[in-house]
């Protein structure tokens, strides 16, 4: 568990740190537009290599990939430190999202395999505690290196904890876990990842020409189509790279789909909430790091009480309670002031934090207790591609919302332009808290109310997954 955690707190670190350095790095590198690509670059390359993790864990081993994921993560974060401009910034976070794109799910997996279902929640709540951390020193200590030193020392920070964690890992990660042969999927794997960076790149591009200009509904369409036609191929192949009948099984779907809602509502306080901060308020990186830290705190609080919770009521239960209070935090930046203080701010922060931590776990665990054993790698895979697509597109489509209302993530230059973009960011968390209210409805209606009764049709689902396969 500590070698898994020290892998997964370097990649949940520099997430956090980054985001608050994005209005400095804007300035110093003379980037006007497509700075939010800093993160959502760096998020697609995480979720479009994660399809092949399940593949990779069961072709060469758990403990193989995961130590390679780390040293490729370091490489990318080394080249980002000395990046001369956007464009080289950019590519560097695409290597640093290709490195961890292991470091997550292949390290979950191994958790899964090594925990008992009856004891997972309880399991998961240790790591979910753990990983709280990185967010609970991300943005005070990202406000102090940017505020002391220089935002490069943000990627250079990540090389000896790295160090570290390739030592660990060596020495004390066990060589075990489901191991099976199968043929990779190039085709399946070229057309998952042409397909989300096409979509997502129109959605990006739409923020500067247009979402009706020709060359951006080429791409949105293409991308559409390649999607869809991975879909099928998987369908029809015998080994494929994402095994698509676990969709099948309503627990694990309905897991997937709030795992993508509670992804989205978080990280628009993670990557919105500081620009309005910076931008509008004036506030330093540092004071904004404050003002977050509190988020992480409650979420270390409430992540092990929530997989404590799945494993004794179910997952139903906590998983409601948290998207409630995610939903009113959401609410609450949605009526923001330029009068509001910091104090009011930081409660609500504490708010989501909590809401997101009661949440993550049980829906993590209802979705993976539904799996057989021979699937947990893919599985634990998939729900990283879904975490790290619906990150890339969330940000994506906020962006695009938030500057159809503002016209430019530029800070004011009157008092005038202060109040407009302040209405903006309300906006854009108004349409956060309607996301957060679905997922409620979504869980209230659909989650199952109790773990018998998810593994009950789970098991019906996959024996008519595998009759029909035999079929």
């Amino acid at each position: 568990m500590g070698a898994v955690l020290l892998g997964a707190f370097m990649v949940s670190l520099d997430q956090t740190m980054i985001t608050i350095a994005l209005p400095r790095i804007a300035t110093e590198l003379r980037a006007t537009t497509g700075i939010d690509w800093v993160m959502s670059a760096y998020l697609l390359a995480l979720g479009v290599v994660q399809p092949t993790m399940g593949w990779l864990a069961d072709r060469f081993g758990r403990k193989r990939v995961f130590l390679a994921s780390l040293l490729v993560f370091t490489a990318g974060a080394t080249l980002a430190a000395f990046a001369a401009d956007l464009p080289q910034l950019v590519a560097a976070r695409v290597i640093q999202g290709v490195g961890g794109g292991a470091i997550f799910p292949v390290g979950m997996a191994m958790i899964y395999e090594q925990v008992p279902p009856s004891r997972r929640g309880a399991a998961i709540g240790m790591f979910s505690l753990g990983i709280a951390t990185a967010p609970a020193l991300g943005p005070t200590l990202g406000g102090l290196i940017i505020t002391e030193f220089s935002w490069r020392w943000l990627f250079l920070i990540m090389v000896p904890i790295a160090a570290v964690a390739l030592v660990v890992g060596w020495r004390v990660l066990p060589a075990v876990g489901y191991r099976e042969r199968r043929r990779f999927d190039a085709l399946g794997f070229g057309l998952i990842t042409i397909g989300l960076t096409a979509v997502l790149y129109a959605v990006s591009e739409g923020n500067s020409s247009g979402f009706d200009a020709p060359a951006t509904l080429g791409l949105l369409v293409a991308g559409i189509l390649l999607v869809a036609g991975f879909v099928v191929h998987e369908l029809r192949h015998p080994e494929p790279l994402i095994d698509v009948r676990m969709f099948a099984i309503p627990a694990y779907t309905i897991a997937m789909a709030l795992t993508a809602g509670m992804i989205a509502v978080t990280f628009a306080r993670f990557v919105f909430l500081p620009l309005e901060l910076v931008g509008v308020r004036g506030l330093t990186e540092l004071d904004v790091g404050l003002i977050l830290t509190p988020a992480a705190l409650t979420q270390a609080v409430a992540a092990p009480v929530g997989g404590v919770l799945s494993d004794r009521i179910g997952a139903r239960l906590p998983v409601i309670l948290g998207l409630v209070a995610m939903g009113i935090a959401a609410f609450g930046f949605a009526n923001l002031s330029l009068e509001t203080s910091t104090l009011a701010i930081s409660a609500l922060v504490a708010l989501q934090g909590f809401g997101n931590g009661l949440a993550l776990t049980p829906n993590q665990v209802a979705g993976m207790n539904a799996l057989p054993q021979r699937l947990l790698a893919r599985g634990t895979a998939i729900r990283s591609t879904t975490r790290q697509v619906a990150s890339s597109f969330s940000i994506a489509l906020l962006t695009a919302f938030l500057v159809s209302r503002i016209g430019s993530l530029a800070p004011p230059t009157s008092a005038a332009e202060a109040l407009s973009q302040q209405a903006g960011y309300n906006s854009l968390f108004a349409v956060v808290t309607v996301l957060a209210v679905a997922c409620v409805v979504l869980a209230v209606g659909f989650l199952p109310r109790s773990d018998e009764m998810r593994e009950h049709v789970s098991a019906r689902a996959v024996e008519r997954d595998e009759l029909a396969g035999r079929g």
